[in-house]
């Protein structure tokens, strides 16, 4: 499990996109179970969080948003 931070990310070209999609599906193939995203409050990240939400779904893993890297490390302890 790990934490994204993407509160200063904006949405990604299509080509950036296959990178991502890729790179995810790499790491839930080797563990990862859900990833919490930093988003803040950036509507950038927001649209940015929203288009690898999609991704990541096809990948297999759970992610829940945050707004701070504090909210991140507590939903990260959780189990």
């Amino acid at each position: 499990d790990c934490i994204s931070d993407i509160a200063n990310m904006r949405p990604a070209s299509p080509h950036v996109v296959e990178h991502i999609m890729r790179l995810q599906a790499f790491l839930h193939q080797a563990g990862m179970r859900r990833v919490v995203r930093i988003v803040g409050k950036s509507d950038g990240a927001r649209l940015a969080s929203t288009q690898m939400d999609r991704s990541a779904a096809k990948a297999g893993y759970e992610t829940i948003h945050v707004n701070t890297e504090a909210e991140a490390q507590f939903a990260l302890s959780r189990d």
